[in-house]
């Protein structure tokens, strides 16, 4: 019967650290954002990770916000399939990037989006000058002009692979391009 109490209090306990702990979690996962509904529109603020407010904006539709580092932030509007408006926030360095039309994250703080003149334009995510190439090719013309790219895989720290569909018969291309030169 002793024994039974000393599991009951030994599980117990195990509960409660569980439970601490995804508390702690939770409340870390939002510390650098709220997302208030202010007038029926949707008011997001961002902090850095000293907790020193560094931006405060209303959208007329709910933002997504993603976690894609440890660092970063993803806030993006969509205006549609497949369309969306997405920004950067770095919570360590308070950094806030442009906003760019549908890109594609790669390595580790890298993005990939096309421009106006169908170019695909490689760059670092807070326009630093680390990364910028554009690469010109026949990128098959869709309705949204990134979905012409089926991957992008960084090979080592000047290659990377990229995978694509090119001119009006789609046919899929693999390329190793030197990003760095």
């Amino acid at each position: 019967m002793n024994k039974i109490k000393e599991y009951k209090k030994i599980i117990i306990i195990a509960i409660f650290i569980g439970l601490f702990i995804c508390l702690i979690n939770r409340k870390g996962n939002h510390e650098n954002f709220t997302l208030n509904i202010v007038n029926d529109e949707y008011q997001i603020t961002l902090y850095n990770n000293q907790g020193i407010k560094i931006l405060s904006e209303t959208y007329p539709i709910e933002p997504s916000i993603a976690e894609i580092s440890k660092d970063i932030l993803e806030i993006s509007i969509t205006t549609g399939s497949p369309s969306r408006y997405s920004y950067y926030f770095n919570k360590e360095s308070s950094k806030i990037s442009s906003t760019f039309f549908n890109p594609i994250i790669w390595g580790d703080e890298n993005i990939a989006y096309m421009d106006e003149n169908h170019i695909l334009i490689l760059t670092d995510m807070f326009e630093q000058g680390i990364i910028y190439k554009k690469i010109h090719r026949d990128f098959t013309e869709t309705a949204d002009p990134i979905s012409a790219i089926i991957s992008i895989e960084v090979i080592d720290d000047k290659n990377i692979e990229l995978n694509y569909y090119s001119g009006p018969n789609y046919i899929e291309k693999i390329e190793l391009i030197n990003y760095t030169d």
